[in-house]
Parts: structure tokens; sequence; C-alpha cells
């Protein structure tokens, strides 16, 4: 597959086992959702074919977020399973109707009943609420409308969807977006027990790790499939070992032929090395797609062993907190419900209900929002929003520090949007 003169993946021939996990990873930009998008049939390649046996049931993460936006969570979850949830409506409209004392709506009900026991019905609903407090939505999962949601938990709950329809083979791409750490765990151990062929997109390391039993590395314009998670397989360099070792072969015979072949007495070996590289084939070096930012933060000045202070702080917003700690050098708060809150109080950028915060010694303090919108307006360009911040820079060293961050080329002109 390829686009323009572009090629992401050539040749690319695999066979996927199910009961294994097969992890893809890549560069951005290397084909890792196009390569799922061929598996799912949504886009067909420029050559080859995908076969897949008949009579599997695939299930994919949906796009829309607002197809269900009338529906309660619990439904949309169900509706995964579609055979059972047409069964189940089509049984809550007969009854709402009256008209079941019929022969004909009798025999009506009796095989919606029949559909609804063999799909696990009855205990579809508790299912559900499970999956969906895995997924860290809790409370009447009945009552909460698809839309009353933001975003992030409507991919949960077309998460939970896809999870719910029990396919035989599932396909996911970046499954943990949108989802904390509690919900991260809680999918890794669900994913484990999946017995079927399961493919899926990640950036997440730790995850990879825990969830892989195979990796599908795009890269050098291949789909290079490896067993073992991450670090067992892909972490450890494999092909640019192999790279290597191809190049030294080559390197050394010749190094012996230029250095030996006008000598009597090393004439016949420095032949015989000739010979040999005539008879390899020839090496195509490709190089890796991966490519890593550098980061680096610069301290003005070392602060004290205490950073910050805090004493009996409260803040009261859709959930609360309290908490009487002190934040040492090098400490760790953990996960918990309102991190954002707490870190927004810190640096001053949301007030606390109650409690203090006594900076440390010499503190400065640099935050990152995690909803970059706070942060760049629209129709603007790295290089510009970078320039106006950095005042009194150069423009070598502007441009520098983009591409510290992968950002090269026409790529620093390009316009943000929403």
């Amino acid at each position: 597959m390829g686009y323009g003169d572009r090629s992401l993946f050539d040749n690319a021939t695999l066979s996927l086992i199910m009961g294994r996990r097969y992890g893809i990873v890549g560069a951005n930009g290397a084909g890792k959702s196009t390569f799922l998008k061929i598996i799912i049939g949504d886009i067909a390649p420029r050559k080859g074919e995908v076969s897949i046996a008949s009579g599997l049931k695939i299930g994919t993460l949906g796009q829309d977020q607002f197809e269900y936006d009338a529906m309660n969570i619990s439904d949309v979850t169900v509706s995964g399973n579609t055979r059972l949830f047409q069964a189940m409506k089509q049984k809550e409209e007969l009854l709402k109707s009256g008209a079941t004392g019929s022969e004909k709506a009798g025999r009506k009900l009796a095989e919606l009943e029949m559909v609804i026991d063999e799909e696990n019905g009855y205990q579809a609903e508790a299912e559900a609420a499970e999956i969906l407090h895995g997924l860290g939505l809790s409370g009447d999962v009945k009552c909460i409308s698809m839309g009353q949601l933001s975003g992030g938990y409507k991919i949960r709950v077309l998460l939970a969807r896809c999870l719910f329809s029990r396919p035989d083979i599932l396909l996911l791409d970046e499954p943990t977006n949108n989802l904390d750490i509690h919900s991260i765990i809680w999918l890794e151990e669900y994913l484990k027990s999946f017995r079927g062929l399961l493919v899926f997109i990640s950036h997440d390391r730790r995850f990879l790790n825990n969830v892989s039993t195979d990796i599908l590395d795009l890269d050098y314009t291949e789909v290079i499939a490896y067993k073992g998670n991450y670090d067992q397989a892909v972490g450890n360099g494999i092909r640019d070992k192999e790279i290597g070792r191809q190049e030294k072969e080559v390197a050394d015979k010749k190094k012996f032929i230029e250095r030996f072949s006008a000598k009597a007495s090393k004439a016949r070996q420095a032949n015989s090395r000739k010979k040999q590289l005539e008879r390899m084939p020839d090496i195509e070096i490709k190089r890796s797609t991966r490519a890593k930012p550098n980061f680096r933060f610069d301290v003005r000045q070392r602060s004290g062993k205490e950073v910050i202070k805090i004493q009996n702080i409260s803040k009261a917003l859709a959930k609360s907190f309290h908490n009487d700690a002190r934040a040492k050098a090098g400490g760790d708060w953990g996960e918990r419900r309102g991190q954002i809150t707490l870190l927004k109080i810190i640096t001053g950028n949301l007030p606390a209900d109650s409690g203090t915060i006594e900076p440390g010694y010499a503190l400065s303090i640099g935050y990152f929002s995690q909803n970059h919108k706070d942060l760049l307006p629209d129709d603007t360009t790295p290089y510009e929003w970078l320039y106006e911040s950095a005042s009194g820079e150069t423009i070598t060293y502007v441009r520098s520090l983009l591409g510290r961050i992968l950002l090269t080329g026409d790529d620093v002109n390009k316009k943000s949007a929403r």
C-alpha cells in the first residue's frame, strides 16, 4: 500500500493466528492505521489480498460518536450484539402494544425469547454494566444517555459496545486513548483473557508489553512480524543489528580485496572473496522510518529540597478531594481522582476552596495543559506561535527547538486547526 510515489509497505505476507495478540507499532505516518483498515476492509490495498476464514465475526471500534446520542449507554453497549438487541427491542415493543393474545403474536414472542436465551440476553444488562464500570462509567447506566457524555467518554462506550459484541477477531486502533490508568489496567486484563484474534495499534509501551504475544512492526517499507512483546522484539533493534551485520560483512570483504589482491601470497584468498561478493545478492539497505524526539528541560536554578508545601487544600467540583501533604523532590503523587484539578491549583491556574500552598525556595513551574486548545490559538503555525513565545531568540534557535520534536521543513508552517 502507498500513496502517490510513497510506499508504506510492499509484499507484506502474514498469517495471523487465533488466540494470538498482535500489537502494531511503527513511526507516525508508517501506515499503521492504513494497515488495520485494509484488514477491516475499509480500504483496498494497491496489490494483494486479505483472506479471512468464513463465519468469523469481526469487532472494530466505531468512529461515529454521535450516532447513538438518543440512547442510554447500557443500550448502546448491548447493541454491539445486533441479533440480541433487535430481539430485545422487538419483544419490548410487542409487550407494549398489548397484542400478545393472538396465536401469531404468541409464536413471535416465543421466537424472540429463544433468541434472547441463546444470546444470554438475561445477563446482558449486568454484563454491559460490568464492562462500562471497568472502562470508568459507573452509576445507573440505564439513565445516562450517550448525548450527555463528552467525546472521550463516548469513545469508552463505543469500546464497551465493541467488547460486548464478543467478536472472533478484534481490531482496535489506539484503544487506550481517553482511558485513565485504572481503565487501562482493566482493559489489559480483559484483552489478555480474549480467546480470539486480537490486532491492535498502540503507542503505549507498557500496554504493548502487557498485552502483546506478537509484534507487527511497520518499518523499512515492510510489515515485520516478531514473536514476543515490544521489549522482546522491536525494542531490541533486531532489524538494525541484521543490517549492521550485512554492511560489516560486505565492508570486510572489500577491504581484504583492496589490501591483498596485489600480493601474490594473498591473491588467491582475495580472489576467493571477490567471487563471494559477486555471488552475494545485492543488499538493499533500507533505513528505519523511526525518529526520536529530543526533550531537554533546563533548570534555571536548583530549588530547595522541599519543593512545594501543601496544607489542608480542598476543592469541590464534580468530584472532591482533600489532601495534606508535602511534595518532596522526586516524589510521586500516583493516580487519583482530580489529578488535573490538583495540578491547576498548584500552578495557580485554579483557586482552592480552602487550604494553602507554599512554593519552595527558587521555584519556577512549567505547566503543560492536557488540552492543547488552551495553549494554541486557531489558525497559527508552530513556528509563529513559538517565535512569539520566545521573544528575543533567533530564528535558528526556534527552528532547532521545533526540530527536536520532529517538526522540520514545511511542517513548521502548517496551520493549527481544532
